[in-house]
């Protein structure tokens, strides 16, 4: 039987007509640089003939550094040596010969030609969607700005929404909302909590002799006079036009009658605008067992908290 070997300068020549007719830009490259390019790669760098690329690196293609700042020489050897196990690929920036740039996708993969190892190494030139990617990405980035944004205005507007606009304390909205909180926290901890109400008695007389303005700066000294008597942990809101409440955790009504003199005697002692002389009821209630909020909200403005300086009713 006879064997027969190919004709390996037949195969070479196909290899090499292969290659100019390939649509994709294409190099070949040897240890000294740039053997050979398509004519595909030649249109993508903008150069006229091969004569510009003899011996030219591929890293020469590329400008020195890559937008993350690494070097393209050490970024582009990485990715040829993996050709020699058996191929790799990555993106890198490239350089044309005007010196413009382009995003490409350049694959590389060892060949042999006429009996030498070379590297062939494909590219694609991936521009166009490495521009979408980027819009895209800013896109996306404005979204979560414009997202961070509306929940910023979002919340507040709503605690716009739950403070009142002349003392800036909780508005009776929000006191429930967070009664019902304390409420239910006091019950899952068996801890118990109370809340403490004043309610201006002469409202009628100090809103009639005196104006909506002065009594607005009323009740802005008022609100700061309770912040600053009661605890931190203490929650205070306006209830009403003429009530203030005070939420107060860990709390029972012994505790609470406390609290209400401290009150009683700040705003006794305090010399407030244009010689006004608010008369405030005090009234209070600790949760009951089993007790509906909207039932101990009711009970707390309704129910006295007895001292032997309590005001006259007027």
């Amino acid at each position: 039987m006879s064997s027969s070997t190919p004709d390996r300068s037949a195969t070479d020549a196909w290899a090499e007509k292969m290659f100019g007719l390939m649509t994709e830009p294409a190099l070949l490259f040897d240890s000294n640089g740039c053997r050979d390019a398509n004519p595909a790669a030649l249109r993508l760098f903008g150069f006229e003939d091969n004569r510009f690329l003899q011996q030219c690196l591929l890293s020469d293609l590329a400008p020195p550094l890559q937008p993350d700042g690494a070097d393209s020489g050490d970024h582009i050897d990485r990715l040829l040596a993996s050709a020699k196990d058996g191929g790799g690929n990555g993106t890198c920036l490239l350089r044309q010969a005007d010196g413009s740039t382009f995003w490409a996708e350049v694959s590389a993969v060892a060949v042999e030609v006429d009996g030498q190892a070379l590297i062939h190494v494909g590219i694609r030139d991936t521009s166009t969607e490495h521009g979408l990617e980027e819009s895209i990405e800013s896109l996306r980035r404005q979204l979560l700005i414009a997202d961070q944004r509306l929940q910023h205005a979002t919340r507040k507007l709503e605690f716009v929404a739950a403070t009142d606009p002349i003392t800036g304390l909780w508005t009776l909205k929000q006191f429930r909302r967070l009664a019902q909180t304390e409420a239910e926290r006091g019950r899952r901890y068996a801890q118990p909590v109370s809340i403490i109400a004043g309610t201006i008695a002469n409202v009628e007389e100090l809103r009639t002799v005196n104006g909506e303005a002065v009594f607005d700066s009323l009740w802005i000294d008022l609100a700061a006079l309770v912040n600053l008597t009661v605890r931190t942990t203490d929650t205070v809101a306006r209830y009403a036009q003429a009530t203030f409440a005070v939420l107060a955790p860990n709390t029972c009504l012994e505790a609470a009658r406390i609290v209400a003199e401290k009150l009683r005697r700040a705003i006794a002692g305090h010399a407030f605008a244009h010689e006004l002389e608010p008369f405030i009821r005090l009234t209070g209630a600790e949760l009951a067992v089993n007790e509906e909020t909207t039932e101990w909200l009711q009970r707390a403005i309704t129910e006295p908290l007895h001292s032997p300086l309590s005001p006259p009713e007027p």
